[in-house]
């Protein structure tokens, strides 16, 4: 809403020029906070079996190296399979506008530097979806379509895992 105040005089145009510049820094915010969670659990993964097959100390941590190849195999899978995701959210279930997309990737990447800071692990693409649905105008077809959806809405819920909720209860014991 802030945006749209911000932008409604100006044709649209223009703004979408504007948009489709400032998506570039949107984008790479969104990846730096991509690489930042779900790496992390990867890393957290190997360190865990790293520690129990005897590699290292418990309270070592995992070597930088481990933690490198985290990062280079989420960039693989990002630059390989990770277009797809881009084109079936932002073509196939709704037409984004560089608007909707800054403004979505925005929302996530805040999301998942939020969630990184208080190490919760969340889904990266349930919160890009999430941004999606919230920055499309309430008054686009697509938006009334996904949020008519019951079937998918009922499919978000069932991949909520409840390894997700259990990082809640260690931020909520650090009170």
């Amino acid at each position: 809403v802030i945006t749209y105040w911000m932008v409604h005089r100006s044709s649209p145009s223009k703004v979408s020029g504007v948009f489709r510049k400032l998506q570039l820094i949107s984008a790479a915010a969104y990846s730096l906070g991509h690489g930042g969670n779900d790496a992390q659990k990867t890393a957290g993964i190997i360190g865990a079996v790293l520690a129990t097959s005897g590699y290292v100390g418990k309270t070592d941590g995992v070597p930088a190296i481990w933690v490198f190849t985290c990062y280079v195999a989420m960039g693989l899978g990002t630059m390989f399979g990770g277009w797809r995701i881009v084109k079936t959210m932002g073509q196939k279930i709704c037409k984004l506008q560089p608007v909707h997309g800054f403004c979505a990737e925005t929302a996530g990447a805040a999301t998942l530097f939020i969630a990184t800071a208080l190490h919760v692990p969340v889904s990266t693409t349930h919160t890009i979806t999430s941004s999606i649905v919230g920055a499309l105008p309430s008054n686009t077809d697509d938006a009334q379509e996904i949020f008519n959806n019951f079937n998918a809405f009922r499919t978000f819920i069932k991949q909520a895992k409840a390894s997700d909720l259990v990082p809640f209860r260690d931020v909520l014991a650090r009170k």
